[in-house]
């Protein structure tokens, strides 16, 4: 077993190497973009089922947040969009990785 702290490089695109981890976080990112694009397309005034829940989800986290911190609603606000990107990076990443590596397992069984 080696472990090796550089990515593997897959290719290069005009000089630039392209990495598994590169095409990994593009992934997220443009997962996460488009999650983001299509919630704050269907906002209404009028909440209806999904918006009800992602609104209960979300105020939930920040009551949670704000305990953490010492019961200072302010404070929760204020770490809140960087807390919540990180934490959905991170879930996004290990997810994304467990897919391709689940896929490339799958592959492998199958060509043999």
């Amino acid at each position: 077993m080696e472990i090796s702290l550089q990515p593997e490089i897959i290719g290069s695109l005009v000089g630039i190497p392209i990495s598994n981890s590169l095409i990994l976080s593009v992934t997220v990112a443009s997962l996460l973009f488009g999650c983001g694009f299509f919630a704050v397309k269907s906002l209404s005034l009028v909440p209806r089922k999904l918006q009800n829940g992602v609104e209960a989800a979300l105020s939930g986290i920040l009551d949670f947040m704000a305990q953490v911190i010492g019961g200072d609603k302010r404070q929760a606000y204020l770490f809140f969009p960087l807390v919540a990107t990180l934490f959905l990076w991170f879930l996004g990443s290990f997810r994304t990785e467990w897919r391709q590596r689940f896929l490339a397992f799958l592959i492998l069984w199958l060509k043999s």
